[in-house]
């Protein structure tokens, strides 16, 4: 609740592009991005990596703001983490997550990667780590399968400030 409190929240925001990569270019950029839809992946072009894009780290600047992007996919997240870090982002994946759960990695997710709630919760809690204005793009797993909640996870016990 803090983070809705003190910065901007858009709690129906949709992306309205069909895969991860081009979701991913088109929050970042404002751009669609093209698609050979007789492709079967999708995948970042070099251009795109290399590309300086009109993204909030470099409409809004670094020097009032921190701009944060956070991924918890086990797979191709090296990808994503290259390309939001090229526009500006301080940008965690996997890898760079992981570590700060410490002995409760094991627990925090799946094959796919880090289960939603965990992301969330190590997001936050770098978003709040620093004092003053901050932007964040987040890119969970709950669309893509293996669609599984933890084994702990009980329906409808979900904390109110969620």
């Amino acid at each position: 609740t803090r983070l809705a409190r003190d910065g901007l929240l858009f709690p129906s925001c949709y992306q309205s592009f069909g895969s991860t990569d081009g979701s991913v270019f088109a929050a970042t950029t404002s751009l669609h991005r093209g698609y050979d839809f007789r492709e079967k992946a999708s995948y970042f072009f070099p251009y795109e990596f290399t590309g300086s894009f009109g993204s909030l780290p470099r409409i809004l600047g670094a020097d009032g703001y921190r701009h944060y992007f956070f991924a918890g996919f086990r797979q191709r997240i090296d990808e994503f983490v290259s390309f939001t870090s090229n526009q500006g982002y301080r940008a965690f994946g996997y890898e760079q997550l992981v570590p700060r759960l410490g002995a409760r990695a094991a627990a925090a997710g799946n094959t796919l990667g880090l289960y939603d709630h965990v992301l969330l919760e190590l997001a936050a809690d770098a978003v709040l780590s620093e004092p003053g204005p901050f932007t964040v793009q987040i890119m969970t797993g709950t669309s893509h399968s293996p669609w599984k909640v933890p084994d702990d996870f009980v329906a409808g016990d979900l904390s109110p400030e969620l």
